[in-house]
């Protein structure tokens, strides 16, 4: 049987009998939204050879008009962050096998209570994010009729994160999710997701005229420097002709 993992609440849909408890619980699940709780593996022993784990995601988004849509389009990918291993009789994270075991928060995951590691899930999903490359993930899959689905996952901690965005330029937030959760292998959740807000470009500064040097005064007087060059060239050619006529005088008397 699927267990929905709910994006913000507790433990959701778990099976203790009765219709209407079932049925509150499921719709607890469709209503809700907040980050996928994981679970903590200290409290359950499972085999970490296994390979029938799952985890189908539900993506559907509310537009500007408020009208409800499935997303279309686009891809989901998802990361290994820790494997299981035992331990002093007990199971932990083991983050040597997930793809982000050089990041400093992740070495604190296997210490880490299931509350605390809720709390911390979106805050931790978000900085690996942006450490990932779709090159390095273990699955990508494109998305259908507002549902994707990852199959044959070994028990441990996941990051699910956007790819590609939707059609209608819609992407859910990156979260961490356990598989098992709540002892199910099949594991259903309920991302919210919001319609990205595209960014606005980089206003130009705005245009300045290139500045006109200053003209050149003479200082005090406030004279321009021009006239004075027009001068003195007027005042050389003058000498130099007198110079010319004296000889010319002198060498007529004689």
């Amino acid at each position: 049987m699927k267990r929905f993992a709910n994006i913000f609440g507790k433990h959701v849909n778990k099976k203790k009998g009765g219709f209407i408890r079932r049925a509150g619980a499921l719709l607890c699940a469709l209503c809700l939204a907040a980050a996928i709780p994981v679970m903590a593996m200290a409290d359950t022993m499972v085999d970490p050879d296994r390979t029938d784990g799952s985890i189908t995601l539900q993506l559907s988004y509310t537009n500007a008009k408020g009208v409800k849509k499935s997303m279309s389009g686009g891809s989901i990918g998802i990361f290994t962050v820790a494997g299981v291993k035992s331990e002093d009789g007990n199971q932990l994270y083991d983050i040597s096998t997930g793809k982000f075991a050089d990041q400093a928060m992740v070495r604190d995951i296997p210490g880490m209570s299931e509350s605390k590691l809720n709390s911390k899930n979106s805050s931790i999903a978000s900085v690996l994010a942006k450490k990932a490359s779709e090159d390095d993930a273990d699955q990508v899959v494109s998305i259908q009729n507002g549902s994707v689905s990852f199959k044959e996952l070994r028990p441990g901690l996941y990051l699910v994160m956007q790819i590609e965005d939707s059609k209608d330029d819609v992407a859910i937030n990156p979260f961490l999710i356990s598989v098992p959760y709540d002892g199910a292998f099949q594991i259903s959740a309920l991302p919210k997701a919001g319609v990205k807000v595209p960014d606005k470009p980089e206003t130009p500064p705005p245009h300045k005229p290139p500045k006109t040097p200053p003209e050149r005064r003479i200082p005090r007087t406030g004279q321009l420097w021009w006239p004075v060059a027009v001068g003195l060239s007027a005042g050389a050619v003058l000498i130099v002709a007198g110079i010319l006529m004296r000889k010319k005088n002198q060498s007529t008397a004689a």
